[in-house]
């Protein structure tokens, strides 16, 4: 069956077990010519005699008798034998084909059914309890030459069906071997005893005996071409196929059946003859062989268990210490969602004790946030189909503390275990407070780090509307020194002229006051982006904002550097509305164009060119940035997202730009991405487009 077994018996052991066995069957030959004769000549001439046991109690009749009912007794012993034999064979091999698929075992069991089938009738009838047998000797004769040639019919089929199965890799399920195995039974049980009971009911069997000739019983010689085939081809292909304990077993007996056949075909010329009693013997030895056979596989079966319950202990102490000792809170369930397992991390998140969690329903031992994930619409997913995408997946989620008061951040994966009757599944949960945080931290010295890049141009972009204020209400202010004395002059002055200056000086006091309100709007504004960027210090909740400010608030914030330095084109268009944090969308594009102004910054004028481009497509939002610069080599495109990796100068960068700006877009439930570009690099950010209605994402994007 397996590795273990096939090893057991090497090509000597092998080839001394065929030796020995066909030593044995070629003893009872080698005893008949050395004289030893324990057998009468012909059962017709000891039937003779009996009639004269009436005339004397004495005499050859009588010992003639006496020998022939030992002979009978012999014979007996040996189909009882062959009987309990193919009965505990049949038994033990349907075992096995009943726990799992092998064709070797379910050839055999057929074999053992037929055989211990006809001879058990056989022998029922010969003594008379389910009928009455018309000619004993012919009888006899003839139900051992149908027996055998069923016997050699039945594994020529099996033997193909075995090859064929797994030549091209067929297999049955439990139920449908389980059905074959009974309706097998009852086909040969039935085709034996018809073949029996008509035999015993018969006046004349087609049946031929040719004493002195070489083939004496001719009846024999299909069963014995037979098995010669099943010797020398069958058998030793179905060995090197399957190569087992019970594919040996077969090919070992075929040997003794075989030489059965020989000593019937060949040496018998009468009932209880030397041949046919040795005829009997080898078939005896035959499916004694394959009996053994069985028996050896068992007792390998049982050495095998007793290591693997060994081994099985030992993991399952493994299994139970790492589970114990995991740092992450591991919970097994199954498709029912009853908890089989819950160790002591999943105890100290959720607050219920392993004894008061096993058995109960798992959505009852966890609260999750299913404002954020369905976990009873991704269940059912997984539990429909357990091997497809749905498993092996990490979801980020919230879930409720032991003292249900506060929201705690986690990432679990839901692992699927093949087993029996049906598959188990493993939750691997982990507590991610500690790293959410980290990730805030990381992420507010990002935008310290842009706010300091920014720092000298949006200084300039304050200075300018400054100056532009300052003057205007030095205008003002002259413009109020004069009005005072205007509105002074009498009536008389005031209607001759002075009353259309006040006019003019009113009109140009509003028109100053008015700009120097734009100009600090417009510091204002600055002021309020750069906040906006650098003072977030908790992720804030999403709403439903217009990217095109998101858009504006980077494009303002990054004026100064770039309007000197490159050439930005910009081509945006309105798009639908989208769930995000308006700070971090505007810190995804700060980066990126300031990432961009970088790899343009020290090329040719011509050269120094960004597009920033806003769009939608297919239900999402696209915001594209793409530069004129070197682009980002082929080596390093799977790379430019990993935390701290830059290109830059020792001093120049962090190297957290892009991979915040990619964790950034995947808490939005968008992708940041490196696509193809002819020249330089191309970034793109893609966000999933607000359908104006609440929406629970049954799985987060991976």
């Amino acid at each position: 069956m397996d590795d273990a077994s096939r090893s057991q018996l090497s090509t000597s052991s092998r080839a001394g077990l065929f030796a020995l066995v066909a030593a044995l069957c070629a003893l009872p030959q080698i005893l008949t010519v050395l004289g030893v004769r324990g057998a009468a000549g012909r059962v017709d001439e000891v039937l003779v005699e009996v009639n004269e046991l009436h005339a004397s109690r004495s005499g050859p009749a009588f010992l003639r008798l006496h020998e022939w009912m030992l002979e009978l007794s012999v014979y007996s012993a040996l189909e009882w034998t062959v009987v309990c034999l193919t009965l505990a064979t049949a038994v033990m091999a349907a075992t096995r084909v009943r726990s799992q698929p092998d064709a070797v075992a379910a050839m055999i069991t057929a074999v053992a059914l037929w055989a211990s089938g006809i001879t058990g009738v056989h022998l029922l009838v010969l003594y008379g309890f389910l009928g009455q047998v018309v000619s004993p000797a012919e009888f006899m004769f003839y139900n051992a030459a149908i027996s055998q040639t069923g016997t050699a019919v039945i594994f020529v089929l099996a033997s193909l069906g075995a090859i064929s199965m797994r030549r091209h890799h067929a297999s049955m399920s439990r139920r449908l071997r389980c059905a074959l195995l009974v309706a097998t039974g009852l086909v040969l049980a039935a085709l034996a005893f018809a073949c029996v009971w008509l035999s015993a009911a018969s006046t004349r069997l087609p049946l031929e005996l040719s004493p002195g000739r070489l083939l004496s019983r001719p009846m024999d010689l299909p069963a014995l071409l037979l098995f010669a085939l099943l010797l020398l081809v069958v058998f030793p292909l179905v060995d090197r196929i399957y190569r087992s304990v019970f594919s040996f077993a077969l090919w070992l007996s075929a040997l003794p059946f075989f030489a059965s056949q020989l000593y019937a075909a060949l040496a018998s010329e009468a009932l209880f003859d030397p041949g046919f009693l040795a005829s009997q013997l080898t078939r005896a030895g035959g499916f004694a062989i394959i009996f053994l056979g069985m028996v050896c596989h068992y007792n390998q079966l049982c050495a095998e268990e007793v290591v693997l319950r060994g081994q099985v202990s030992d993991r399952d102490i493994r299994t139970r210490t790492l589970i114990t000792n995991a740092a992450e809170a591991i919970i097994v369930f199954d498709a029912t969602m009853a908890i089989k397992e819950w160790n002591p991390r999943a105890e100290e998140l959720f607050g219920i004790a392993r004894k008061h969690a096993l058995g109960r329903p798992l959505l009852e031992c966890m609260t999750i946030d299913s404002s954020s994930f369905d976990l009873r619409a991704y269940l059912r997913r997984l539990f429909a189909d357990p091997h497809g995408e749905a498993s092996f997946q990490v979801h980020p989620a919230r879930v409720r503390d032991s003292r249900g008061e506060e929201w705690i951040p986690i990432e679990y994966t839901i692992v699927v275990v093949p087993s029996q009757p049906g598959p188990i599944f493993l939750a691997l949960i982990r507590d991610v407070s500690e790293i959410t945080s980290m990730r805030e931290r990381i992420a507010q010295v990002d935008r310290l780090a842009a706010v300091g890049t920014l720092a000298a141009g949006v200084a300039h972009e304050i200075n300018n509307p400054l100056a532009y204020i300052t003057s205007n209400i030095v205008f003002a202010l002259e413009a109020l020194e004069e009005l005072p004395e205007l509105i002074a002059l009498p009536a008389a002055e005031r209607a001759n002229g002075a009353g259309e200056r006040i006019a003019e000086h009113l009109d140009e006091l509003q028109r100053s006051l008015e700009a120097a309100q734009s100009g600090s709007e417009r510091v204002a504004h600055i002021v309020r982006d750069m906040l906006s960027l650098s003072h977030r210090t908790e992720p804030a909740e999403a709403e439903v904002i217009n990217p095109m400010e998101a858009v504006e608030a980077a494009m303002r914030l990054t004026r100064a550097q770039l309007n000197h330095r490159v050439t930005l084109s910009t081509d945006l268009k309105p798009t639908p509305a989208v769930v995000a944090d308006p700070a971090r969308l505007t810190q995804i594009v700060v980066n990126l164009l300031i990432n961009a102004l970088h790899a343009v910054e020290e090329l040719a004028e011509e050269r120094r060119a960004i597009t920033l481009r806003l769009f939608s497509r297919k239900q999402q939002v696209i915001i594209e940035i793409e530069d004129q610069g070197h682009g980002v080599p082929e080596e390093l495109r799977e790379r430019i997202f990993d935390p701290f990796f830059t290109t830059k100068n020792v001093g120049e960068g962090t190297g957290l730009g892009l991979s915040l700006s990619r964790s950034i877009a995947h808490e939005l439930k968008g992708q940041l991405r490196l696509c193809p570009s002819r020249q330089g690099a191309r970034f793109q950010l893609s966000l999933p487009v607000h359908t104006g209605a609440e929406r629970r994402e049954e799985s987060p994007p991976a």
